[in-house]
């Protein structure tokens, strides 16, 4: 069966399951930190994958502090990747390799992440497929091309100008090897640097039938418990920050975000640099993205 084929029957499982019941399944993996993942192969992991959708349901963790383990700190980028751009690429380094910021004081913020995720859902709580968009397996497979690569970057396997020479790719690889080239030019030690590359080399590709961070957030607290208590970052675009914080999403929004902030955060990325009208309006008139102030940071990305 080839990849394509196995990759079209996990995701059509996945988008059976109700949103009742979140679920996650990680198609390619890099490192040896993510649980339930020691290979990469989907193809030998298709009946475990099948397995833990059968079995998924939401554990709450540790709360002896003496029993739970220290928080496991991953860098999500779930995005509808249609198709993954350089746009995708640079949010998700400058997340992980310079400084971020709280939103009303500007104090920078450094993070070091133990892994990163790209994250695509099935189902969207806005969007719908359009005739000439990529299908999901095309995406899927996309992803794993920029995870593929970006943990060839991580580990110094790719230099700027190898990147600039493949014209196939310069378009994507460029910016990532560019940023690897560059980082040792940025405000951050060497081991900080470190830490920040080795998230990388932690990368892994997701597949969630979750249209809502909620329930994203579940899908990962369950298939990562017991082996690490993960404490999630969200990384998107400051129009999805909007909708995070819009009650027309929720039943309840008060307990929905209780339970998301109370293992997550989120990293936004700046609507437009020069024009903060819109950022500032919801900052003003957003009571529940206020009350959660803390829980929230913002990157700052180039405008080119």
């Amino acid at each position: 069966m080839t990849r394509r084929l196995i990759l079209e029957e996990i995701i059509n499982n996945i988008r059976e399951q109700p949103e009742t019941t979140p679920i996650l399944a990680l198609t390619k993996t890099y490192g040896k930190l993510w649980p339930h993942c020691e290979d990469a192969r989907i193809e030998e992991r298709k009946n475990e994958v099948f397995q833990h959708i059968a079995q998924s349901s939401y554990i709450p963790l540790q709360t002896n502090p003496q029993q739970a383990p220290p928080p496991f700190k991953i860098a999500i980028l779930d995005s509808s990747f249609n198709p993954p751009t350089k746009a995708h690429v640079q949010l998700l380094l400058n997340s992980l390799t310079t400084s971020l910021y709280a939103p009303f004081t500007n104090e920078p913020v450094k993070v070091e992440f133990d892994a990163c995720l790209l994250l695509y859902s099935t189902k969207n709580a806005d969007k719908v497929l359009k005739e000439h968009d990529a299908g999901p397996v095309d995406r899927v497979l996309m992803m794993e091309n920029v995870a593929e690569y970006l943990n060839e970057i991580a580990k110094g396997r790719v230099t700027k100008e190898k990147a600039s020479a493949d014209e196939s790719n310069s378009s994507v690889d460029y910016k990532l090897a560019e940023s690897r080239d560059d980082i040792s030019n940025n405000e951050m030690s060497s081991t900080a640097n470190d830490a920040k590359f080795h998230s990388i080399q932690n990368i892994a590709v997701g597949i969630t039938n979750s249209s809502r961070f909620t329930d994203k957030s579940r899908a990962l607290l369950s298939y990562c418990y017991p082996a690490f208590s993960p404490c999630l970052y969200f990384i998107l675009g400051f129009d999805t920050l909007i909708r995070l914080f819009s009650p027309r999403y929720y039943t309840d929004i008060s307990s929905s975000l209780s339970f998301l902030f109370s293992n997550s955060y989120t990293i936004y990325a700046e609507r437009d640099i020069n024009d903060k009208t819109v950022e500032n309006e919801f900052w003003r008139g957003n009571k529940w993205a206020k009350e959660y102030a803390d829980k929230i940071y913002r990157v700052e990305i180039d405008d080119d």
